[in-house]
Formats: structure tokens, sequence, C-alpha cells
């Protein structure tokens, strides 16, 4: 900002370096101090939410999403797969909406026509022929009617495959297994662990050997009671002002897990055979216990740091800060030969 003062560094008193003299854009994913800044701020947001609720008394999840990825493996695909297809713009749905609509104006009048030339086949036959005449006309007419009715089937079609297809993620926190059956007063597993949403957060690498590797981190909320729906669904609270939580039954929490275990393997194998990701494994002292690489559970606690008196996330038992593992992708090295943006 000043030609004359130049950039400035400097070092606050927790130790973190801090970069002075420069504008700044604001853009998280192209300015490297931006980005630090963003992306530090919102790891102190996750940090603060996720610590006063478990110490609200609910339970906290890091959870891991991953397709198996290979070098030939495309990235547009890899994203399809796990986060869904996006939606057509509005111009391109009325456009197809258009050509539908045409195709089937045609094919009205074709069947219109058909139906004059059959009734001019009868009136000219003579008694006795009328059906055969009638007959021929409508054979004459089939193949136009069948290829008409072609164009219409394909044009439906690919309306269809402009839609917006949902994918693991999103299969992962819909259906009656998960959010329950209302018409059949059963309750789902959202309920039963007492879901109240997650931050998640997508990330990713790339590498030599292994290509693309895109992932979801996401820091899981239970152990709440709510009530209303939808919209105006609110956390429920006692007379004391606190949050009405609870700690989820063993049985509950294991059903969770092995339900989000089996959707992510069976939306991504659904979406191309090759990114299902595995169901177990034999690796000794692997940290996925045996039950595979896909979803990847880890319950947080939180620790208090007796030098400044405040509460923080625990790390992992991998050592990993579960806030930075959201955010702070400009901190981290991938494994290997891996690179990050």
């Amino acid at each position: 900002m000043d030609p004359d003062t130049g950039v400035l560094k400097a070092q606050t008193v927790e130790g973190y370096v801090a970069v002075l003299g420069l504008l700044k854009c604001g853009k998280i994913w192209f300015c490297p101090p931006c980005s630090a800044a963003i992306r530090n701020g919102r790891s102190a947001e996750v940090t603060k939410g996720t610590v006063a609720w478990i110490r609200g008394g609910g339970l906290a999840y890091l959870v891991t999403f991953t397709p198996r990825h290979a070098h030939s493996d495309r990235l547009d695909a890899l994203m399809d797969a796990i986060q869904g297809t996006r939606a057509p713009g509005q111009d391109e749905v009325e456009a197809i909406g258009a050509e539908v609509e045409a195709v089937k104006a045609e094919l009205e009048a074709a069947k219109a026509a058909v139906r004059e030339a059959v009734e001019v086949a009868r009136l000219g036959a003579p008694k006795g022929a009328k059906k055969a005449a009638m007959a021929a006309a409508r054979d004459e007419a089939a193949p136009l009617l069948a290829d008409l009715g072609r164009w219409l089937d394909h044009a439906r079609g690919a309306a269809r495959a402009k839609r917006r297809q949902a994918g693991a993620y999103q299969r992962l926190i819909t259906g009656g297994v998960w959010a329950g059956r209302p018409d059949r007063d059963e309750t789902g597993i959202r309920d039963r662990i007492g879901y109240i949403g997650m931050i998640r957060a997508t990330e990713v690498t790339v590498g030599l050997a292994s290509g693309w590797h895109p992932h979801i981190h996401a820091i899981v909320l239970v152990g709440g009671r709510t009530e209303g729906k939808g919209r105006d669904k609110v956390l429920k609270t006692r007379p004391d002002g606190t949050w009405d939580t609870f700690e989820p039954g063993e049985a509950a929490l294991e059903e969770w897990e092995d339900e989000w275990r089996a959707v992510w393997t069976r939306a991504l194998a659904q979406a191309d055979p090759h990114f299902r990701p595995s169901d177990t494994c034999e690796i000794p002292g692997c940290k996925c216990a045996g039950k595979g690489h896909g979803v990847d559970f880890k319950r947080l606690e939180t620790v208090r740091d007796a030098e400044k008196f405040g509460e923080y996330l625990a790390k992992t038992q991998d050592g990993k800060d579960p806030a930075n593992e959201l955010t702070r992708a400009d901190m981290k090295d991938a494994y290997g030969e891996n690179m990050t943006p």
C-alpha cells in the first residue's frame, strides 16, 4: 500500500507471522495472505462452535469421506460422484423444455393428420372394403408416428439427463432409513442419534501416481433433541435455558456408522464401479479398524489449556487439529508426492 514503507513482516505475541502493508483483496482461492487470514478466522469459528456444543453435553465427530481413485480418473467425474452434478442454467432449462414441447406438438399434429387420412380412406372405399382401406392408411402413417415417438422419448431423456443428479454426499442425509418415515410414524437414524447438523469442506489433492483425490471432511454434531420440521426445526432447550442434549446409545451410533458407510459405498459404485471404496481392510495397524477406507469416524473431545485457561478441540489420534482439517488447506502437505492447490 505504501511504496516508501514497502511490505513489513512482523510476529504477534502468540507467535504468528503477520504480513503488513499489502492491499487486501479478500479472495480465499487466489491470494495467499487473504486466504490465510480468512481460513484462520473460519478455523476459530469452527473450534468455538464445536467446543460449545461438546461443553453443552453434545457429541461431535470428525468424519472423512473418500472415493477410490486412480491416475486415469477424471476430477469432474469424481466430483460428480461425491457431490452431485450441477443443475443446468435457466436458459438451458427453458431450451430443453421448448424442444420437448415442440416434439409433442409435432406428434399430436401427425396423429390428427393420420385420423383425417383414415377417415378419408373410409369414406372413399366401397362397401366391404372400408376396414382394409382404413388399416392401409394407418399402416402407411405408422413409420412416421414411430419416428416421432422415438424423437419425443429422446428429447425427454435428454431433459432428464440435464437434471441435477444427487451425489454420494446427498444420499447420506436423505431417505427413510436416515430421516424416518413420518407417514408411518417411524423415526430414523437422524433422530436416534440426535443429529443437529454438520460443518463440512471438500479438499482436493493430486499426485503423479494416484491422480486426483477429492475428499470431504465434516464435523458432525449429534446428541441434541429438536422440535419442529423443515425450516422451522429448532434445538430444544431445558427450563434453565441450556440445550437439551443426550448421550446416544452405542447401538444407535454403530447403526449410524454402518449406514453411512453402506450408503457412501453403494452410491459411489452406482456412479462408477471403479470409485467404490473397500468395505474391509486387512492392513496391520491401519487406523480404519478393519472397516475400509471410504468413511472414517473420529469422536472429538475437548482439552483445557492450562496456560491460557481456554478450552480447545483435542487433536485426533493422527495428531491433526479437527478444525484445521476443514479450513486450513493452505497449511497442509499432501501425502507422498501429492500436491495441494
